[in-house]
């Protein structure tokens, strides 16, 4: 049985803008698909579009002016105290079982912590693991700030945003915000499984290809990366993993902020 406190207090805010409107259909298709029972009250952020599908509440935040300022106003919209923050180029890769969602948000919440990422990041590399496979994030972790599958405590987000940021700025610069925090934890499972559908504007091929045989339908508004894109990319994937195994994790944000995104 599931406290209708716990539904109440936590929103699930779907990070977005309308220049993704043409994601949205495919993104709800599978959002439902993989979790039908979804308890918790499903927020899009939106500029100035309305979605009226699937009992999805809009979130209006006016016209695009930058990504923090965006999900800053859609926040401000928010009446619950907690936020399970997704992007919507995520899909659900495995069924989400509610249950364990239920239990780790009850967690978060009686145990007063300001950040749980739901998934596993080589980047945070949590310590300390407890037996539900819950571990600390360190102060000075890369990509301490990260929104993927991310419950967090509300105004402790609101606090870390900044206007002039996007998504990018925010998971870097916003990791030495987090250090003034702590109770700031991770998984070191996959509760909430998913695939990148969208590289640099362009759908990922192999994922979408996944995602049709389960009968999620696309629009032919976005295009697929061709052969050369989908190697340079792969390319960059090994380039990370590399990154991630010579340079010790104290120092990656300072590399990152001085020769960018690795």
């Amino acid at each position: 049985m599931i406290e209708s406190s716990i539904i109440k207090t936590l929103d699930i805010l779907v990070l977005s803008c309308d220049m993704y409107n043409d994601v949205w259909d495919p993104f709800f298709q599978n959002y439902f698909q993989k979790w039908p029972d979804c308890p918790f009250r499903v927020n899009l952020v939106t500029n100035e579009m309305e979605y009226a599908k699937y009992n999805v509440h809009s979130i209006k935040t006016g016209k695009y002016e930058s990504w923090g300022k965006n999900i800053s106003r859609a926040c401000s919209q928010l009446t619950g105290m907690y936020v399970l923050t997704i992007f919507e180029d995520l899909f659900f890769s495995m069924k989400i079982d509610t249950d364990r969602i239920v239990h780790l948000v009850n967690r978060f919440i009686t145990e007063d912590m300001n950040y749980l990422q739901l998934n596993y990041s080589s980047s945070h590399r949590p310590t300390l693991i407890d037996n539900d496979n819950i571990g600390v994030v360190l102060k000075g972790t890369a990509y301490r700030s990260s929104a993927v599958m991310t419950l967090w405590k509300k105004s402790i987000l609101q606090e870390l945003l900044i206007s002039s940021e996007n998504a990018w700025d925010f998971e870097v610069y916003g990791a030495e915000r987090t250090n003034k925090h702590d109770k700031w934890f991770a998984s070191v499972g996959y509760e909430m499984p998913f695939y990148n559908s969208i590289v640099k504007g362009k759908y990922h091929p192999q994922v979408i290809k996944k995602l049709k045989k389960d009968g999620i339908v696309f629009s032919n508004n976005r295009k697929v990366m061709n052969a050369r894109e989908f190697a340079k990319y792969k390319l960059t994937i090994l380039r990370s993993k590399i990154f991630k195994f010579l340079i010790p994790n104290r120092y990656r944000n300072q590399i990152r902020k001085r020769f960018g995104s690795f």
